[in-house]
């Protein structure tokens, strides 16, 4: 009887782990529409897995797992605000799993035109998440932005003249305008808007301080950025004023002011921002609660931003712990 030989044992298990793995591509993703994004994420899925099977021993068990539904996580934490790691969202016996400890960041590290972290991963790891958009738990619309910083929007997309924050800025703080050879009135010198930079707030201060409504430059501005009727933005104008000395609280203020705008818009129902180095993440489902380790900061001039978002964008970021230094030996 002819012995079989390592390289057939080692085909006809991948032909096993290769059919497994289908069944639950087929699973998954099948309502996906297919991209060039979603082909390499399957192609890394499946060499990781691969991989991690030959080396530790456990990646049938791991295709089996992701495969049943009830071994899915639920995560009712992001029914509500959730500062974490997506681990601590799994169930043990995924988070136990040899072959997915080792897969799991190179996964949650893929991103492509378009597509950015966890969002073809997270379909395999939690019930009721599919990929519609950045994608949705059990039908509410999520949007995924990386830790680093992700921009929002203030207003639709053509509800604004690109520019036009500048020409607002030298007009009601503290610029001037000339009259050019073809007789259009261009900016001479550049005005100081708020909490843009800590140079410009404090240049800012000082053009506020002459102003005697300043209440009503604040109305004509902030309703013009934010394509607003000013009593529409009337409480967002007195809590701004109210602070004005304190810039970080200002670029608070209107970073959860724009969020709430952003979601609006754009018809999400929480906004995980994730680490994609490591897997931690900050999750907002509670939009008058915004997380303090949640950072924003707020674009006030254009000039040179060829940044395609509308004037007086806003990023959001989440601040990471600074590693501990390292103890110098004596």
């Amino acid at each position: 009887m002819k012995e079989t030989s390592f390289k057939e044992v080692v085909a006809a298990e991948y032909d096993i782990f290769t059919k497994k793995y289908e069944e639950l591509i087929s699973k998954r993703f099948a309502h996906i529409k297919k991209n060039v994004a979603q082909k390499a994420f399957k192609t890394l899925l499946l060499d990781a897995l691969w991989i991690s099977h030959c080396t530790l021993y456990d990646g049938l068990e791991l295709l089996d797992i992701l495969i049943d539904d009830d071994n899915l996580a639920e995560a009712p934490q992001l029914n509500q605000n959730f500062v974490g790691n997506i681990t601590a969202l799994l169930t043990d016996k995924i988070n136990n799993n040899k072959s997915f400890k080792n897969s799991f960041p190179k996964l949650l590290a893929f991103s492509s035109k378009g597509v950015g972290n966890g969002e073809l991963l997270l379909p395999l790891l939690i019930r009721g998440w599919e990929k519609e958009g950045d994608g949705t738990l059990n039908g509410k619309a999520v949007e995924l932005k990386n830790f680093d910083g992700g921009s929002m929007k203030p207003v639709k997309g053509a509800a604004t003249t690109k520019g036009h924050i500048d020409d607002l800025n030298a007009r009601l703080f503290g610029g001037s305008f000339m009259v050019n050879s073809a007789g259009q009135n261009k900016i001479k010198e550049h005005g100081h808007p708020p909490f843009h930079s800590v140079p410009e707030h404090k240049e800012h201060l000082v053009v506020l301080n002459n102003i005697v409504d300043k209440k009503g430059a604040y109305l004509e501005y902030f309703s013009q950025i934010l394509a607003k009727d000013k009593s529409e933005v009337n409480d967002l104008v007195d809590d701004l004023l109210l602070n004005i000395i304190d810039m970080a609280k200002c670029k608070r203020i209107y970073g959860e002011h724009v969020l709430k705008t952003y979601r609006e818009i754009d018809g999400f129902d929480i906004i995980m921002l994730i680490n994609p180095e490591n897997g931690d993440m900050v999750s907002i489902a509670d939009f008058d609660n915004v997380p303090i380790n949640v950072e924003f900061t707020a674009k006030m001039i254009r000039r040179g931003d060829t940044q395609a978002t509308p004037d007086g964008y806003v990023t959001i970021k989440v601040k990471k712990t600074p590693k501990p230094r390292a103890k110098k030996k004596k």
